[in-house]
Formats: C-alpha cells, sequence, structure tokens
C-alpha cells in the first residue's frame, strides 16, 4: 500500500533511475536494478552506462544451509547466487579468474569423492579426476607395480578456462589414506579421466603451500620460500613430462616477528609477489601481512649452475588491493575503485578437524597497520572452508547478447522467461529462490546424483594406455609423470 502524498518508487525520473545505476559499483547490483520495474527498465534501454573496472572477488562464506557469497563493492552485502542441490556442501577448494571454482564432492550414491569445475554464472560444471596412477615399489630386475590412488586436492590452478583447448590442471594434492606425506604436485588436462602421477619436492626440500600460472608456467611456493617452475608437456598415454627450474631465494631481506600462518603467491603489474600472513602466535588469529617482490638474479660470478634470486620487501603496498587464497590469489588497483584503499583482503581457510573455524577473515590495512573484520561473522562450518570467488555476470556489459536479451525483453514477460529457467534448474535437482514470491522451489530432497557436465573441449583418448603396456613405460626418465618423481 502506497502511503498519500509520496510517488511510487516506479515513478522515479528517468534521470535519477540512470543517475542510481551508475553508480552502483557492482555488477550484480546493476543486473538486478533491470529486474525491478518496467519503468526502471525502459528508462534504461538504449543507454550507454559507465564503464566498470573488473569485479573484486566475493568471499564465499559456507552457512549451514547453503553457501553465501559477500560482495565487498556492495558494503560487503551477502548475493542470492543459486547453488545446485548437489554442490550446495561441497568443500571449495579455490576458485580461477572469471567464475571457476574447484570443488570437492561427496557422491552419496556412488560412495566416492569427485573433484569438479563449477561455473558460477553458467551454473555448469567439469569433472576432473579423482584417482590417480601411483607405482608400488618393486624389488630390483621386477616391474614396478601400478594402482589406483584416490586423492584430494589442497590448492588448484588453471592455464586457461577449461572450455579452450590445451588447458592444463596444477594441483597441490594428498594421496588418500596417507594422512602424514607431504603434499604431492600433479598435472592432467581437462578432459583426463585420470592423473598419470605425481612429483615430489624434494629438491626444494619444503612443503609445498601454494600455486600460481604466471608467464606461461606454473609456479610452486614452498615454506622454504622457493618456487619450483614446472612447464608439463603431455605425451602418449596422458603422460606429463616438465620441464623444471627451481628458484632459490637467499634469506636477506625477510625477517618475520610473527609466527607465519601461511604464504601466497600473487602477480601483481607484471611482477611475482610473496605475501606472508602472520600472527603473534600458533592457533591466533591473522595480525599482519608481509609483502615481498621477487628480485630478478645476476648471473653468478661463480660456475655453479644454481642461480639464487632474492625476495625484496615492499615498503608500501602502493594502491594495490591483494585478495589472498591458495591457488587464487589476485591484484587490483584500488585507484580504479572510488572510495577503495590498498590493503589486503584474506579468508579462513583452516582446519581444525572436524570444523572448519571460518572467523578469521577480514582486511589488512597498513596505514595504519591493523586488521578489520569487515565481513559478516559466521559460525563454524562442517563442509568447507572459506574461500575468495569471482562471479562475472555478462548482463552488464555494453555489447553483451546477454544483456541486449534483457533490455529488449518486456517485464511482462519476464516471469515466462524466469519460471522457464526455473523448471529447467529445478529438473537438475536444484533448489532456487523464485524472484518477487519469497519461497522456495525445490524438485529433489536430500541428496540428489550429480548432474551432467559440461562438455570438454577434446575428447579422452589412450587415458589408460600406460596400463596396457607397462614395460614400455617404466623406461621413461624421471621428468615422466607416471609415478613418484623428483
Amino acid at each position: 500500500m502506497v502511503m498519500a502524498g509520496y510517488p511510487r518508487w516506479a515513478d522515479l525520473p528517468g534521470v535519477a533511475v540512470r543517475e542510481i545505476v551508475g553508480r552502483l559499483p557492482c555488477e550484480i547490483d546493476r543486473a538486478n536494478f533491470y529486474l525491478v520495474c518496467r519503468s526502471w527498465h525502459d528508462a534504461l534501454v538504449g543507454i550507454q552506462l559507465p564503464v566498470l573496472p573488473r569485479q573484486l572477488p566475493f568471499l564465499m562464506q559456507p552457512l549451514a544451509e547453503r553457501p553465501s557469497f559477500c560482495c565487498i563493492l556492495s558494503g560487503c552485502a551477502s548475493h542470492p547466487i543459486t547453488i545446485p542441490l548437489a554442490f550446495r556442501h561441497a568443500r571449495y577448494v579455490g576458485s580461477y579468474d572469471g567464475r571457476m571454482t574447484f570443488l570437492s564432492v561427496f557422491d552419496q550414491h556412488q560412495g566416492r569423492q569427485h573433484h569438479i569445475i563449477f561455473d558460477l554464472f553458467d551454473l555448469g560444471h567439469y569433472m576432473l579426476p579423482s584417482m590417480i596412477i601411483v607405482h608400488d615399489e618393486a624389488a630390483p630386475g621386477e616391474l614396478a607395480q601400478l594402482r589406483l590412488q584416490p586423492f584430494s586436492i589442497i590448492a588448484a590452478t588453471l592455464s586457461s578456462q577449461p572450455y579452450e583447448a590445451g588447458c592444463v590442471v596444477a594441483g597441490i594434492i594428498n594421496l588418500l589414506h596417507f594422512p602424514y606425506e607431504l603434499p604431492k604436485i600433479a598435472f592432467w588436462r581437462i578432459d583426463d579421466e585420470v592423473v598419470m602421477g605425481y612429483f615430489d619436492a624434494e629438491e626444494v626440500c619444503w612443503e609445498v603451500e601454494d600455486v600460481l600460472y604466471h608467464n606461461g608456467a606454473f609456479h610452486f611456493l614452498t615454506q622454504g620460500d622457493h618456487i619450483r617452475v614446472g612447464a608439463p608437456a603431455f605425451h602418449r598415454g596422458g603422460r606429463a613430462q616438465v620441464q623444471w627450474e627451481n628458484r632459490y631465494f637467499l634469506p636477506d631481506g625477510r625477517a618475520y616477528e610473527q609466527y607465519v600462518k601461511a604464504r601466497y603467491l600473487v602477480e601483481s603489474r607484471g611482477d611475482l609477489l610473496l605475501v606472508v600472513r602472520c600472527s603473534p602466535h600458533p592457533g591466533q588469529p591473522t595480525s599482519a601481512f608481509k609483502v615481498f617482490q621477487m628480485v630478478q638474479p645476476e648471473v653468478p660470478d661463480n660456475n655453479d649452475d644454481v642461480v639464487e634470486y632474492m625476495w625484496m620487501e615492499l615498503p608500501s603496498l602502493d594502491g594495490r588491493m591483494l585478495f589472498v587464497g591458495r591457488g587464487c590469489s589476485r591484484s587490483y588497483e584500488a585507484a580504479q575503485y572510488p572510495g577503495f584503499e590498498s590493503g589486503v583482503y584474506f579468508c579462513d581457510d583452516r582446519v581444525i578437524a572436524p570444523l572448519y573455524p571460518c572467523t578469521d577473515c577480514g582486511r589488512w590495512t597498513e596505514a595504519p597497520p591493523r586488521v578489520e573484520r569487515c565481513f559478516p561473522e559466521q559460525d563454524p562450518s562442517n563442509y568447507s572452508p572459506q574461500v575468495n570467488s569471482k562471479v562475472v555476470t555478462r548482463s552488464t556489459k555494453e555489447n553483451s547478447p546477454h544483456r541486449q536479451r534483457l533490455l529488449a525483453m518486456s517485464p511482462m514477460h519476464w516471469p515466462v522467461a524466469m519460471w522457464c529457467n526455473l523448471i529447467h534448474l529445478a529438473k537438475q535437482g536444484q533448489q532456487l529462490t523464485s524472484p518477487g514470491s519469497g519461497g522456495r522451489i525445490s524438485a529433489v530432497e536430500g541428496s540428489p546424483p550429480l548432474p551432467a557436465p559440461m562438455p570438454k573441449p577434446m575428447e579422452s583418448i589412450c587415458r589408460l594406455q600406460i596400463l596396457a603396456h607397462p614395460e614400455e613405460d617404466c623406461q621413461a626418465s624421471s621428468d615422466a609423470c607416471v609415478g613418484p618423481a623428483s
């Protein structure tokens, strides 16, 4: 009921509507603005809106009912992003720039764990391997035995978008049933059904903590602040041969007065940054960050082939906004986001069995140095840690076909289009909130089977050929990834 003397929101002048939508910094807020009413929709048809900078990552909070996505551009408000019911309580491993998120899903119907890349915009997914081929040690003169072993992903990233041909996945993994072994490094193609072995990081000596794709190769960060660079090439049978480069960093210039909780690799302005997360003592909340830039080495004066690098501490962030997370750290320029300042945004990726605390998250600022708990509080989760994730909607891009269809559609037809989409998604076992109804549409109760995956860019061929000819492949070089290798 509209009170007398007050105009309806639908009667807002077109110039005011355009002024409001032009001040919305979030793509999702803009997209929702078009759907409020017909008069607002008509006021925006054919209007050239200011181009938005890149969407900042969201903080995925694993709430009891479903994940919630906290938007920094919207004042840390949560956006209602639809998640398929089968993925509602998946473990979030990380994300890839654009909108892709790595998930670990337990399928109760098959009784096994699945690794998935989930598209937060199109709601489709790509299946990843959940089994790896490993060697069993054999006596001298005998052939090594090969077996399939389940594994879990600690962190992962891609060489390109998963729908592009030649996409390679690099992961830091743990072999299941061997919890006390150090994490391994593994590579596989987006269409591989199994992973053909793994690599150890023994030459660098310390446990692998993070992975980043930079300058055409995968960079693995270790607890010693060293980097192992790998460029994989795949051959018959799905084996990966990797050209390795070990980058050793001198300890000069790095002093950690506090306990180091985590380390991250970030690409910023074409440079490689090391971001170190600290706390006063183990088990205490994050209190500070230190940021270092990799210094290119000079040619060594001696005949030693070992090239030593250095991490140079930055005196300031110099206008950078850093979002850190294993396998998914990103850098943005604060100058492109009015009202924002440089700082480090972080999430809680701890595991304190059997729960994920999800309390140590926020923003660290450097002037003065302090930690702000800027995200909504939440209870511990029993299915996933927090992650930084990014959702890109094409609806607000001026030349986007999706936006053109949206603007050309009359509001009286929106319910028909929406309900057709809801019915299609409900058939796939997804639970959605109907716009304007306040209710839910649920087609499946309990834990549904996984929906069909999206098509991959190429067909899988000769993936298990190695099993048919083990005597040939046991002669592979030490860089051939068919089992433990250094």
